[in-house]
């Protein structure tokens, strides 16, 4: 089976076969009803190229329990869409998983692999990020002060515990 490199897929609806490790994945949850929204991963392919891949909450089920964070995986029949709000990476597009989405297990491969994947901002890119919320930010700097945890009261009137920190970055 011949593979793409995830630097080769658009989102003009053709049929992709993927051969990727699972880097991250994590629930997404809404903070204001505390409801699963989906599962959401960080996928590299052997070339270090990452995309962003979402699992939608009425496909959780179905999923869930054949993926794990830091497995090979071949994945093929999934849609590319572009990317909008709260991406992880920087990739303007993304994968989101169609209930025909094949998921196979490649066993004894995940060491051609890099375990982790940060894509770390400058003070200069966080400024230029600043108000909008199209790209989440890994930073490295020194934390310099934390506020104790503060409950907030949100839209739809239930609590979150939000704490404010400062970091000093390096230029």
């Amino acid at each position: 089976m011949a593979y793409k490199n995830l630097s080769e897929l658009t989102s003009s609806g053709q049929t992709w076969n993927i051969k990727v490790k699972v880097i991250r994945m994590w629930d997404s949850i809404n903070p204001s009803t505390d409801d699963l929204i989906s599962i959401d991963m960080i996928l590299m392919d052997d070339q270090g190229d990452t995309i962003h891949a979402t699992i939608w909450k009425d496909m959780t089920d179905t999923y869930k329990s054949k993926i794990s964070e830091g497995s090979v995986y071949v994945f093929s029949n999934f849609k590319v869409v572009q990317s909008t709000k709260y991406r992880p990476i920087s990739n303007e597009i993304k994968i989101t998983f169609a209930y025909n989405t094949k998921v196979n297990e490649v066993k004894g491969t995940s060491d051609i692999f890099s375990d982790y994947y940060f894509e770390f901002a400058t003070k200069y890119t966080l400024e230029e990020r600043k108000e909008k919320d199209k790209q989440c930010s890994d930073v490295i700097g020194l934390l310099t002060h934390m506020k104790p945890i503060e409950s907030k009261i949100t839209k739809r009137n239930t609590a979150t515990d939000i704490r404010e920190i400062e970091i000093m970055i390096p230029e």
